[in-house]
């Protein structure tokens, strides 16, 4: 009976300790779930190198720490042609989200501009995102006017006398006009 005991504490022993130095943990990639398990601590691309998950440059595994496992989750990056006043531009990026694409970008919208699909819409491996942009312009517009002679009466002038008192010069009239025009792709 002592023999039995002591051979149940010590497989309770060993599996305590054994569960304790497991690591376990869980990669999403889409759809599927890959398990892993390792007796060492793993980086989250040595996990995913164990599930066998091939990896681009510019994806990205998230990592959550979950206990007693690892939750890793893949995100895939998309290509994302990118239209701005008519010059494309092929984007590889993780963002899903049009506003957040165009940030990552470095292409600031003005309220003028026209985005399409809108800022908040998602897009997915191969759309297009195109932008027109425009800015505002002031247009100053001179336009000359010319003096007029003025002849005026005066009492202590001698009658059909006249002088001149002093020269006149041409005015200039200033209109200026806001004007929206559509900025060159050769800009960006």
């Amino acid at each position: 009976m002592k023999k039995a005991v002591k051979i149940i504490s010590i497989v309770l022993l060993l599996s305590f300790v054994f569960v304790l130095a497991i690591n376990s943990y869980a990669v999403v990639d889409g759809k599927t779930i890959h398990t892993v398990i390792s007796f060492k601590r793993l980086t989250p691309r040595e996990v995913v190198e164990k599930a066998g998950i091939p990896i681009n440059a510019n994806d990205i595994i998230l990592g959550t720490e979950k206990t007693p496992c690892k939750v890793l989750r893949v995100v895939r990056a998309i290509n994302v042609k990118l239209s701005i006043n008519g010059k494309d531009i092929l984007l590889n990026t993780t963002k899903r989200r049009v506003g957040d694409i165009l940030q990552e970008a470095g292409i600031k919208i003005g309220p003028k501009d026209i985005v399409k699909p809108s800022l908040s819409d998602t897009v997915g491996n191969g759309d297009e995102i195109s932008v027109q942009t425009y800015r505002t312009v002031v247009k100053t517009v001179k336009i000359m006017i010319p003096y007029k002679t003025i002849y005026q009466e005066n009492d202590k002038l001698v009658k059909n006398k006249v002088i001149k008192f002093r020269d006149g010069t041409n005015g200039v009239l200033e209109k200026k006009f806001l004007l929206w025009r559509l900025i060159p792709c050769g800009l960006f």
